[in-house]
């Protein structure tokens, strides 16, 4: 059993219900955000490991959740996620601020379980 926690952000309940359910399966301890106001409000109460999140939402852009944890003294690991065509261009700014993977979507179980291991990597 994985003792890391995943916080995984998305406006779409289904996208977040398969993500949640992809990473128990794998072993990992999750919460779900439905957006990035309420993924922040969670984070003082979790302290997730590492954070998985879509970019283009309506409730707070992933983008903006990415930026407030370039503030946080205590820095989880962050893999962001889109399928929208905006939301691919910004996965590439994302890495340059410091997210350690990406996620194209639609992916596979094995396309994420190679951006959690850059993740874990990237934390310790």
């Amino acid at each position: 059993m994985n003792t890391e926690h995943v916080l995984v952000v998305d406006d779409d309940p289904g996208v977040l219900a398969v993500v949640v359910e992809m990473l128990a399966s794998i072993g990992y301890k999750t919460t779900a955000a439905s957006g990035a106001r309420s993924a922040v409000g969670l984070l003082p109460q979790i302290k997730p490991d590492i954070i998985i999140t879509d970019i283009v939402m309506p409730d707070g852009e992933g983008m903006e959740l990415i930026l407030h944890l370039t503030r946080c003294k205590e820095k989880p690991s962050v893999i962001a996620m889109s399928g929208n065509p905006t939301g691919v261009l910004f996965l590439h700014a994302t890495e340059l601020l410091g997210v350690n993977a990406v996620l194209r979507k639609p992916f596979s179980r094995t396309e994420l379980e190679e951006a959690l291991a850059v993740a874990s990597a990237g934390a310790a």
